[in-house]
C-alpha cells in the first residue's frame, strides 16, 4: 500500500549523547517525538485537538534498536517517520534515524492508543473521526516485538517521587522519562558496555507527587527495571539488551 514517509533534520545538543559517544536512549524517544508531533499538527491529530474532545494519546509500548557507536556530537540527525496500518486499537508509528553520513543511529517503533477520558476506554482508529495516513509496509527495527521476558530476579533499587518537571501537558510523566528512570539505576560498567535494544512497556500513569519503587535485575545479556506505583501495581517496565 502506498503511504507517506515524513523526513526531517532534527537538531541535537550535547545531552543527546553519552560520554562514549553513543546516542542517549532517553533522547531517542525525544527525537522520535519531534517528528511524530509534527505529523499530528498537519493532520489535525495533535494533543490539543484530541483534548478538546476529551481524548488523550497514550503510548502503550516502545521498541528501540541502536546502531552506530562513537558519534561525534553532531548538530542534527536525519529522520524518517511513517505509519503502519492500525492493528486493533494500536496506532503504530515508526522512525528510522541516521547521522549526516547516512550511518544508522537508531530505529524505533511506538505503539499508541487514543483513550476517551469520559468513557474510560481505548478507541479504535476507525472511530476517531480524524484522518490517518495510509501505512507503509516496512519496519525500522529487526524485531518489533514488545514482549519482555521477566525471568530475571528483581531486587529493590530505590524509591523516588515524581517531580512536577517530569510531567507534560496531560499532567502525567512524559514517555521519555521512563528510560531515564531506568538509566539512573545503571552502573558505570553498564553504561560503558552500551546497549543494542530497548523495550518500554507503559502500564499505568504516574503524576506529580506519586511514589515510584524501582526494582532492578540484570544478567550478562539484559537489564530489567520495573517501576511499581503506591498501590503495588506495575506502572512500567524497561528492558535493555546489552551489546
Amino acid at each position: 500500500m502506498a503511504g507517506t514517509i515524513r523526513r526531517a533534520k532534527i537538531n541535537t545538543v550535547s545531552y543527546d549523547y553519552l560520554k562514549s559517544g553513543d546516542l542517549n536512549p532517553v533522547s531517542c524517544l525525544r527525537i522520535a517525538q519531534t517528528i511524530g508531533e509534527a505529523w499530528g499538527v498537519e493532520d489535525g491529530f495533535y494533543v490539543r485537538d484530541l483534548m478538546k474532545r476529551g481524548r488523550v494519546l497514550m503510548m502503550a509500548d516502545s521498541v528501540c534498536e541502536f546502531g552506530k557507536r562513537g558519534c561525534e556530537f553532531e548538530g542534527y540527525v536525519n529522520g524518517e517517520y511513517w505509519a503502519n496500518d492500525p492493528d486493533g486499537r494500536f496506532i503504530k508509528y515508526n522512525g528510522y534515524f541516521t547521522d549526516s553520513k547516512g550511518d544508522y543511529l537508531f530505529g524505533i517503533v511506538n505503539y499508541f492508543m487514543v483513550v476517551d477520558l469520559k468513557e474510560r476506554r481505548a478507541l479504535y482508529p476507525k472511530d476517531l473521526g480524524a484522518p490517518l495516513r495510509e501505512g507503509v509496509d516496512r519496519t525500522p527495527v529487526s524485531d518489533a516485538s514488545f514482549k519482555i521476558d521477566t525471568d530475571i530476579p528483581l531486587e529493590f533499587c530505590e524509591k523516588r517521587t515524581v517531580r512536577r518537571g517530569e510531567t507534560d501537558a496531560l499532567g502525567h510523566v512524559n514517555n521519555s522519562y521512563y528510560a531515564a528512570y531506568a538509566m539512573d539505576t545503571f552502573s558505570d560498567e553498564d553504561m560503558e558496555r552500551g546497549f543494542r535494544r530497548m523495550v518500554i512497556r507503559y502500564s499505568a500513569q504516574f503524576r506529580a507527587g506519586d511514589g515510584i519503587t524501582l526494582m532492578k535485575g540484570a544478567d550478562g545479556r539484559r537489564i530489567l527495571v520495573r517501576g511499581i506505583n503506591s498501590a503495588g501495581k506495575t506502572g512500567f517496565e524497561v528492558n535493555f539488551e546489552r551489546r
